[in-house]
């Protein structure tokens, strides 16, 4: 008998969008033949494709090879090699969208406003003018709007392929704090996304099995969580280790535990004799929701990943967050990202702190 199912793609390019995009389709399209795309820009995304091939959740897994084109020199001779690799980049992804697009989907479900997104759902809406197209979010920047300007006027896109735009095509825009949101969403419907539940046991075992979680040698046992950042190999002169040892001299070492962030190739923490995490290809997501992190205290600079816990998993973790410590703000916390953050902790006092002073921190501790 043929198969009379509708489907639905989700384009994912980080292991966050995996998670989320598992997290609607179980939600809003079970009845759907799900079929999802893994990026070779995430961090052992073959590995995650094939380990995504044995979650029944998915019809069809596919690994894309889509990574993105980036200025490596200011000179006239590294200007070139980007132009003409923003040209093979795209050319790549209209490839791509070419081959995905055949499939005629009912549905398709994305995070980012991407050349890839934008290419397919434009050949896409040719054959199927009826399209469902559904943004979710990822993680407090699709707030801003720093995220909406992905679709400026100004883009080669608006001006060659579609001068209406990729969001005023836009039915369903999936968010866990809709009241959050900073850009207006010109003929859509938003959806009150709630949180992932910790009990929801189907998705927790779909997410280990793509993630490999029976891999994961870290046990979060200490009571103080410190979240490092990428900032000081960007270039940004962040005092995060002084302020570590700060909190060490008060609560001593073996209090602390540093989650090392994925991008760093050094582990400067574990060299002062701080208990650091071993894997970072693990999403933290997936390991707050297989480990309890019940009278534990998270404390970062700016990392997003300490409002994951409460705004994504209702899990209510205190946190402290010493961006208001600095002098100055590092990175991407001087633009409206870091404005969003900043929002959210007002928002939430209860569970986000945000103290002026070192001292007022570690004299709450």
């Amino acid at each position: 008998m043929p198969n009379n199912k509708p489907s639905v793609l989700l384009i994912c390019n980080t292991p966050f969008q995996i998670m989320m995009a598992c997290h609607i389709a179980m939600l809003y399209y079970k009845d759907y033949d799900i079929d999802i795309t893994i990026s070779e820009g995430i961090k052992g995304g073959e590995t995650l494709a094939q380990n995504a091939q044995n979650v029944t959740l998915f019809r069809r897994v596919f690994f894309i090879k889509n990574k993105k084109t980036f200025l490596s020199s200011p000179s006239f001779l590294g200007r070139c090699k980007y132009v003409c690799g923003r040209i093979r980049e795209v050319w790549n992804n209209w490839t791509i969208a070419k081959n995905l697009a055949k499939n005629k989907y009912d549905a398709c479900l994305f995070s980012n406003i991407s050349i890839l997104t934008k290419l397919f759902t434009s050949i896409l809406k040719k054959h199927n003018p009826n399209v469902h197209l559904a943004i979710f979010e990822e993680g407090l920047v699709t707030y801003t709007r720093l995220y909406s300007s992905g679709d400026a006027p100004t883009s080669l896109y608006r001006r060659f392929i579609d001068r209406m735009g990729l969001l005023t095509q836009i039915d369903t825009l999936y968010l866990c704090h809709p009241y959050l949101l900073e850009w207006d969403l010109p003929n859509g419907t938003i959806v009150h996304l709630q949180p992932i539940n910790k009990n929801n046991t189907e998705l927790i075992v779909a997410l280990n099995t793509i993630f490999d979680y029976n891999q994961c040698e870290d046990v979060y046992d200490k009571r103080i969580v410190f979240f490092e950042e990428s900032h000081v190999f960007e270039g940004f002169d962040v005092p995060d280790v002084d302020i570590v040892n700060q909190i060490a001299n008060v609560v001593g070492k073996e209090e602390i535990m540093i989650k090392i962030h994925p991008r760093n190739p050094e582990n400067r923490f574990s060299k002062l004799g701080f208990k650091t995490n071993k894997n970072t290809s693990i999403p933290w997501e997936v390991i707050l929701l297989n480990q309890s992190f019940d009278n534990k205290i998270f404390v970062t600079i700016s990392s997003g990943a300490v409002v994951s816990p409460y705004l994504y998993l209702g899990i209510p973790c205190v946190t402290y967050s010493l961006l208001n410590c600095l002098s100055k703000r590092p990175g991407f916390m001087q633009s409206d990202l870091g404005d969003m953050m900043q929002r959210v902790y007002k928002e939430y006092k209860d569970i986000f702190k945000a103290p002026k002073t070192i001292d007022q921190f570690i004299a709450q501790l």
